[in-house]
């Protein structure tokens, strides 16, 4: 089979996303699995609010994604004790600004670098949820410096799983709390307010197969929900 490089840029035309939907449908494995997935998490168990629904998604996904996690239980119990897990799993950066540098100028608070696994962290009001984790960098990415730049020690945190401890609704609450006391006109903190959290963290094997089944979780939400805004623009 040929390798082809695709355009960043490419948008397939109407005909060619029908062709290429014809053949996933005719994978029978796959498309019988992701039916299988989506019995499972929007009908059978639509919340992550009992042990029993957290083990039999994470031994699911386990299985059929083979992501080789070999205490599962230990896994769903660490997922069921996460706040306000089921909305802290579809939050996520939807859109970039591109700036031509020919026409625009670069807005003067465009500064921060990144990298892969970043974490992104808005500084101004907490409560509002707006982070995200980086998985993909455009060239020359930069980010405000209205948010904090958040980079795990590969050595002693998984930086998924770093995003899910400082994503859940206990720290953003203690977060905010420290926000609603700055001397701006606003609820803001510093980079260093992150920084001086306590938390407590299991084994790094136990945070990466944590993080291995949210991260499924959260995938399988985001591709459900591009495949009802594609069925919705097709249908208009």
């Amino acid at each position: 089979m040929r390798n082809h490089t695709i355009p960043q840029e490419y948008e397939p035309s109407p005909s060619e996303v029908e062709k290429y939907i014809r053949l996933w449908d005719s994978l029978d494995n796959y498309v019988n699995q992701e039916k299988a997935l989506d019995k499972l998490f929007f009908s059978l168990c639509q919340k992550n609010d009992t042990i029993e629904d957290v083990l039999l998604k994470c031994s699911t996904l386990n299985d059929f994604y083979s992501t080789n996690i070999f205490d599962i239980h230990t896994v769903a119990k660490h997922i069921l004790s996460i706040p306000d897990i089921d909305k802290r799993l579809k939050n996520r950066i939807d859109s970039i600004q591109y700036i031509d540098l020919a026409k625009e100028e670069l807005p003067s608070r465009a500064k921060r670098k990144v990298k892969k696994d970043s974490i992104i962290y808005s500084t101004v009001r907490p409560n509002q949820r707006h982070y995200g984790i980086i998985k993909t960098i455009p060239q020359n990415f930069l980010v405000s410096t209205g948010f904090a730049v958040i980079d795990a020690d590969s050595q002693l945190l998984d930086a998924d799983f770093l995003y899910y401890v400082l994503t859940q609704a206990t720290v953003v609450d203690k977060l905010h709390a420290i926000a609603a006391q700055s001397t701006s006109a606003y609820p803001s903190l510093r980079p260093s307010d992150i920084e001086n959290l306590e938390i407590d963290i299991p084994t790094l094997d136990e945070q990466r197969a944590i993080a291995s089944i949210l991260r499924c979780i959260d995938e399988k939400i985001r591709l459900n929900a591009q495949i009802n805004q594609n069925l919705e623009a097709w249908a208009a």
